[in-house]
């Protein structure tokens, strides 16, 4: 094709590599989806990061998990499943409002009017 065998041996190898790595990409994604690893994932991830563990969950990570802005993301899912994804946003908006429950109550920095 290119003239030189080498280069054509080089670029089949390639090919042939970006081919099957995506193909084991698809294949690992569907099991992960299958078995919900990402969702089991993430709730143990959170957990150990509010200070939990699996079988006794602080009262910030029942706050977090338990939030209407995590707890119904998976909107098209059956009712129950976990989120296997939470944008940053709504997991900090989540833990704010576990740890500040009152957020009219703040001040701005340097002056003593609530924030609005």
């Amino acid at each position: 094709m290119t003239g030189s065998s080498i280069l054509d041996v080089a670029i089949g190898l390639v090919l042939m590599y970006l081919i099957v790595s995506l193909f084991c990409s698809v294949i690992q994604e569907w099991i992960a989806r299958l078995f919900s690893w990402r969702a089991a994932n993430l709730h143990d991830a959170i957990l150990h990061m509010l200070g939990g563990t699996k079988g006794e969950p602080t009262d910030a990570a029942k706050a977090v998990l338990e939030h209407p802005l995590v707890k119904l993301l998976p909107a098209s899912a059956p009712q129950g499943e976990k989120p296997s994804y939470i944008s940053a946003n709504n997991f900090a908006l989540a833990l704010f409002y576990h740890l500040v429950p009152n957020p009219k109550s703040l001040t701005r920095i340097g002056s003593m009017k609530p924030i609005h």
